[in-house]
């Protein structure tokens, strides 16, 4: 009994070392859906520990292949849009409150979140229109911006210009969806606040070439390299 209660008890203080200390945190909602096009889905949940939060940044794999509309995302202001009428919302927005309940929007990417309810969101947004930054519709192929002290090109991953949370708040502020031809492995992702400190960053599931493909291509490239030296 001496020996089961020493176990339990290491095991309690290994899943407490697995909690992240920090509550401001990007993590993912389920697992990664394969979807019928052979496309993978990405669901992503924002939470903050009173901070504010600006900037949502995924990064470690080409934002030039996202196959979905980055607008598809959720926050405070989607939730309780208050002085915002829904016709000022609606081109920014999948989807917004109504009623205590989701209400399609109208634009070209419409859908309802599935994944939580308008009163889940905690806090007040600040609407900034609509800016995300790699394979953003209307982008050029190459495109190249200095964001937030950093350079970026959409080959560098996706972020969110997005003022999730003016701070003061415990919990969460929004849901990102990423639909990506890559299936799921190891990404990073980063948080800035509203004077561009990062207050965040982690691993987390993302899109990443499979190593058979990452293999392939290099072995397409050695034998190139063969063929030129035969000649």
């Amino acid at each position: 009994m001496k020996n089961l209660l020493t176990i339990c008890a290491v095991a309690i203080l290994l899943i407490t070392a697995t909690v992240p200390a920090q509550a401001d945190l990007v993590t993912l909602v389920g697992s990664p859906t394969h979807l019928d096009d052979e496309n993978w889905e990405y669901i992503y949940d924002v939470y903050t520990e009173g901070a504010q939060v600006q900037t949502v940044r995924l990064i470690g794999f080409t934002g030039l292949e996202v196959v979905n509309s980055l607008n598809q995302r959720w926050d405070p202001t989607a939730a309780r849009h208050g002085a915002f009428s829904p016709e000022m919302l609606s081109p920014a927005y999948p989807s917004i409150e109504s009623g205590g309940s989701w209400m399609v929007t109208g634009a070209d990417y419409e859908m309802l979140n599935t994944w939580h309810t308008p009163s889940e969101y905690l806090g007040t947004g600040m609407y900034t229109g609509y800016y995300c930054f790699g394979g953003f519709e209307g982008q050029s192929d190459t495109p190249i911006q200095t964001i937030a002290g950093k350079t970026w090109a959409a080959t560098d991953g996706v972020q969110w210009f997005a003022n999730l949370s003016q701070g003061g708040v415990t919990g969460l502020v929004g849901t990102l969806r990423l639909v990506h031809p890559l299936g799921p492995s190891t990404i990073s992702y980063e948080l800035l606040d509203n004077d561009e400190n990062m207050i965040a960053s982690g691993s987390i599931t993302g899109p990443v070439p499979e190593p058979a493909t990452i293999g392939l291509l290099g072995l397409g490239s050695l034998m190139l390299v063969r063929r030129k030296h035969r000649r």
